[in-house]
């Protein structure tokens, strides 16, 4: 039998000790162009309830999650990465670099929760024996593209770019560190799981229902937005020249 991780649910995060993870890998790194862990140094993951609560109130589709403690760990996931990140706020964040550099990441986060919810409901409407966890759906969709924050922080891949052939580039994608964060955060496996699945990452396993909606409707909502903006689709930017993946979308509400 697992034992239940030691949880601090006033704060959000984990204690030191935690099993699910290690000082190493969970240590508060103040600069994000640092790879250095001081092994004598105590991870640091008490969340500051008024920083959960800025990220929340700029994603009231969390206001839909009926678990309050899930709710606020799902701020709490974005706090942790912002705080280890070079950025200020989840309104810098971009969505996809690549793909539309206008939308950041709240803008794509609140449009994949509308259409994962959307389609849940048409379903279950006509399909009753469709059971959708509706918080753990939200949730995930929430939280699918927060390790964003880490692979998008710009003096991160600084770093990356002049040392590629030691580090990797980049050296972790957003959905494992995005993994990372919501585990770091305490949220349920069953979240994690569409964190961690919603992209490449998740063609090597079987995704679960809620994880299969977020997954699909991330990419498609890409797709449309590329379709729309520049005729072009997801192969097209990502196999593209530099040409193509210059060319600039219109200026039309990319942010949130």
């Amino acid at each position: 039998m697992v034992r239940e991780p030691a949880r601090d649910l006033a704060t959000g995060g984990i204690r030191p000790g935690d099993p699910w993870t290690s000082p190493a890998s969970m240590h508060h790194r103040r600069d994000p162009r640092s790879s250095s862990v001081n092994g004598q140094e105590e991870p640091d993951m008490e969340v500051d309830g008024g920083a959960i609560d800025a990220v929340l109130s700029a994603l009231p589709e969390a206001d839909e999650i009926q678990d309050p403690e899930l709710r606020r760990r799902v701020g709490s996931a974005f706090v942790l990465g912002l705080r280890e990140s070079s950025f200020s706020s989840i309104h810098d964040v971009p969505g996809e670099y690549d793909l539309d550099p206008s939308v950041n990441l709240v803008a794509h986060t609140r449009v994949v929760t509308a259409m994962a919810t959307a389609a849940a409901d048409a379903m279950q409407a006509r399909f009753p024996d469709v059971k959708v966890d509706r918080d753990t759906l939200i949730a995930g969709s929430l939280l699918h593209d927060v390790g964003k924050i880490y692979e998008y922080d710009r003096l991160r891949a600084a770093t990356w770019r002049d040392g590629r052939a030691r580090t990797g580039y980049p050296p972790i994608r957003h959905p494992i560190y995005g993994a990372h964060l919501a585990m770091a955060a305490g949220l349920p496996e069953a979240v994690v799981h569409i964190v961690a699945s919603h992209a490449a990452e998740g063609t090597r396993v079987r995704r679960s229902l809620e994880a299969t909606l977020v997954a699909t409707l991330d990419h498609i909502s890409w797709e449309l937005l590329l379709t729309a903006r520049r005729g072009l689709t997801i192969d097209d930017v990502r196999s593209g020249t530099p040409r193509i993946r210059s060319l600039p979308p219109r200026k039309s509400g990319g942010s949130a």
